[in-house]
């Protein structure tokens, strides 16, 4: 990760599938619009499912967070994904991603 404005970033991993029955591998790469540390972070998000899917068109992924003295909020949008399957998907992926971070500090 190159965490500057312009900057790129590459993740290959393995993730469940799908269907939920298999792990699989696939890649998320994409360009870092805005870093403005503490507060602002936005991002292409392109998606690669080795196994499956084509090379999904470049979303954007914009994450906000706000100091609240003791605690700190999150709001996370990710807009310019067009289709509907896509946008299921990528619910789907940042509710178990932030199911995670939540055990993790919990």
């Amino acid at each position: 990760m190159d965490v500057r404005h312009g900057g790129m970033y590459w993740f290959h991993f393995k993730t469940d599938s799908l269907d939920e029955e298999a792990y699989h591998e696939a890649c998320l790469q994409g360009e870092f619009r805005e870093v403005r540390p503490p507060s602002k972070l936005v991002y292409t998000w392109r998606w690669h499912d080795l196994d499956r899917l084509p090379e999904t068109a470049a979303s954007e992924v914009t994450v906000e967070l706000t100091d609240l003295g003791g605690s700190t909020e999150a709001k996370i949008s990710h807009d310019r994904i067009s289709e509907p399957e896509g946008r299921k998907r990528c619910e789907r992926i940042w509710r178990k991603s932030l199911d995670k971070l939540g055990q993790f500090f919990g």
